[in-house]
């Protein structure tokens, strides 16, 4: 597992249990120990990632003010079909953020946030304003 979601992780379960005021009973490597998911007494799931910064070419990019966040398709399509609730993002700097799964969904396929990038990955973009910072 990477140093950086090894510390995330810690983060990442104190937010989620200070904000929902559940208590995180299961913490799940998947990815190849690259993101993990968290799951709530209360049966809530987050995928988290862990991020060292936003995806600041996302205005030029999709010619769209700011900065954005984005992840592979493929995670997302995992999240819907795993009913996993939102998004966790920490970021190198401690901050967290959260997102629905079917928001974030929704906003890609209604605004045409979609490409594929340099390496072949097919990913979903969203703009800044829709992350829900909790720390």
């Amino acid at each position: 597992m990477p140093e950086s979601l090894r510390q995330s992780i810690p983060i990442a379960i104190e937010s989620v249990e200070k904000n929902t005021q559940d208590k995180v009973i299961d913490v799940c490597m998947i990815n190849k120990n690259r993101h993990c998911l968290l799951t709530t007494n209360k049966h809530l799931r987050y995928y988290l990632l862990f991020k060292r910064d936003f995806f600041r070419s996302f205005g030029k990019i999709f010619n769209k003010d700011g900065l954005g966040e984005s992840i592979n398709i493929e995670y997302l399509k995992f999240c819907k079909q795993n009913e996993i609730d939102a998004i966790l993002i920490v970021y190198q700097i401690g901050h967290v953020y959260t997102v629905p799964v079917q928001e974030w969904w929704d906003y890609a396929q209604n605004n045409n946030t979609i490409r594929e990038t340099i390496s072949e990955e097919i990913t979903m973009s969203i703009p800044l304003r829709l992350l829900r910072r909790w720390r």
